[in-house]
């Protein structure tokens, strides 16, 4: 499902500038070579603010979001299959907002779209290549990718939403 962000909540400069000098490599809990990409972790409050303008369409039950993640994948950066959680395991983190709590919906806001290839990919076949300032909004356990990069870097802010398991 994709949503158009309200274009006065995001500031691509100002989000591209505040991760400029914190790119950290992008890890995954299984192999590194499920992955090819950089990232930058935060809870600023106008990054959150962004991602609390979306409207989630279903009746999920959730209780806070995990700190946003901004992603750049340069020219053959990618990211294989993966889901992001199954909306039953809770997450393995410390902290009180983690306790007991799940990933249930995940969200990716494209940030640019001048770039090639990249496409946003659900399991078999569904490709998406939004447009800047698109959220591509999903319950967490659905199968998904980030296809290589061909030509440029591809931007995005990622958010997961959690709550109580499904249970």
């Amino acid at each position: 499902m994709t949503y158009k962000v309200d274009s006065t909540n995001v500031d691509v400069d100002r989000i591209l500038d505040y991760a400029s000098d914190k790119w950290t490599q992008g890890k995954t809990q299984g192999t590194s070579k499920t992955r090819q990409s950089d990232v930058v972790r935060t809870e600023e409050s106008w990054i959150y603010d962004i991602v609390k303008s979306v409207h989630i369409p279903w009746g999920f039950k959730l209780s806070s979001i995990e700190p946003v993640q901004i992603t750049r994948y340069a020219e053959s950066d990618y990211y294989d299959y993966h889901i992001d959680g199954d909306g039953v395991t809770p997450i393995k983190a410390q902290g009180t907002i983690y306790h007991g709590k799940t990933r249930k919906v995940s969200m990716s806001i494209l940030l640019n779209d001048d770039f090639r290839g990249g496409e946003f990919e659900f399991y078999p076949n569904i490709k998406l290549m939004p447009k800047t300032g698109d959220a591509i909004i999903f319950p967490s356990y659905i199968l998904h990718r980030v296809a290589p990069v061909t030509r440029g870097t591809r931007y995005s802010l990622v958010a997961w939403m959690i709550g109580d398991p499904c249970v």
